[in-house]
């Protein structure tokens, strides 16, 4: 078989680097106090709150993380559906590529073979 067409086959889906960009993209959008960067810093930004003040904010955080939760199953659950999309157009691409591959080769033998008669 031929070596099939790299401009042709489906795209990859797009995947985050790796766990910590992930995390730090999803929850970047809905709480910044929490990405990776600025967690650290928390203690020194708000030594000065109130208790009251502190309260709003842990339950603040609380959603937040709840919607993390909420957002990063529905991103798992797009990638996989566009994983199992990948596979099957993949194999069918390898499948057409090898079809016309083999249909090439039955045509040149059917040449021949009227040559040869």
């Amino acid at each position: 078989m031929t070596q099939t067409d790299d401009a042709a086959l489906p795209p990859l889906p797009k995947l985050p680097e790796s766990g910590k960009e992930f995390y730090d993209i999803v929850m970047g959008r809905i709480e910044p106090d929490l990405v990776t960067d600025v967690i650290p810093t928390l203690k020194e930004k708000y030594a000065a709150e109130t208790s009251e003040d502190h309260a709003a904010r842990m339950e603040r955080y609380r959603q937040a993380l709840t919607s993390y939760r909420t957002q990063k199953q529905h991103y798992y659950d797009q990638w996989r559906m566009q994983t199992k999309k990948f596979g099957r157009d993949l194999r069918t691409k390898v499948e057409s590529d090898f079809r016309k591959e083999e249909e090439d080769t039955l045509s040149q033998l059917e040449d021949l073979l009227e040559v040869a008669a």
